[in-house]
């Protein structure tokens, strides 16, 4: 299970079943990892998007990798090599925290 643990949309926010669905699975045993829904333009706000879902994924385990869900106005309002950048700061940050990262895009 790839739990959504929260965003950037509009604000930096913690998904509302975040913690009902993580306890779910852990209480079930079913392996889980969790996405964050990017909404970086720059640098900087994709380092403060790394930390923020870096505080939701406190104290808990995952058994796959945790995910940065790049999609909509990063897509659509960010040039190749600024997104390319922003991608690889959010990564790296939750990468030296300890969690194997994956990306998932779609340009729908």
């Amino acid at each position: 299970m790839i739990i959504k643990a929260g965003g950037g949309d509009n604000v930096l926010y913690k998904d509302s079943q975040f913690e009902s669905n993580y306890a779910k699975a852990e209480a079930t045993g079913v392996p889980k990892g969790a996405y964050f829904y990017g909404n970086a333009l720059n640098v900087q706000q994709a380092e403060r998007e790394a930390d923020y879902f870096l505080s939701l994924l406190k104290g808990k385990k995952f058994e796959y990798p945790v995910i940065y869900d790049v999609e909509g106005t990063m897509l659509k309002k960010t040039g190749r090599i600024d997104l390319t950048n922003n991608v690889t700061a959010f990564c790296s940050k939750v990468e030296a925290a300890g969690y194997w990262v994956g990306i998932y895009s779609s340009l729908s």
